[in-house]
């Protein structure tokens, strides 16, 4: 079970102009020990395809996840948006920017849409198998 290590995947991308802005996503992966070889990776903002004008961000930047090994989890917070779809940004205008509370999930964003997040992922498949969001709607 403990063959592996896990890292948090993040970036600076955010940094660079709007018009080369953004289509990196956070992720976390897990390695194996003896060889490095990436065992799984799992995404926290849907497929953007590479392209521009998707989800971007959601990084982990902390790669010192915490390990609940009796649950099989491993818990990770993730960071804030660099970017959403046109279709988020302009269901928030509507919303005038308000958030939600983290009891109340937002109505502009998707259910697998998780910045500012705790994810707790399955130690071994990677699955998400829960994730709380912890603030609101962050670009």
């Amino acid at each position: 079970m403990y063959s592996a290590f896990y890292v948090g995947v993040s970036s600076l991308e955010e940094t660079l102009p709007p018009s080369e802005c953004c289509n990196f996503r956070g992720s976390l992966v897990r390695l194996d020990i003896s060889s490095g070889a990436i065992q799984w990776q799992t995404y926290t903002v849907p497929e953007n395809g590479g392209k521009l004008g998707g989800y971007s961000g959601g990084a982990i930047w902390g790669s010192s996840p915490a390990i609940d090994p009796r649950r099989q989890l491993v818990y990770v917070a993730t960071g804030n948006l660099y970017t959403a779809p046109p279709n988020v940004t302009e269901c928030q205008e509507r919303q005038n920017n308000e958030t939600t509370t983290p009891a109340s999930p937002d109505q502009c964003i998707g259910p697998d849409v998780n910045f500012n997040s705790i994810i707790a992922f399955d130690i071994r498949s990677g699955r998400i198998r829960w994730a709380r969001q912890l603030g609101g709607y962050d670009v």
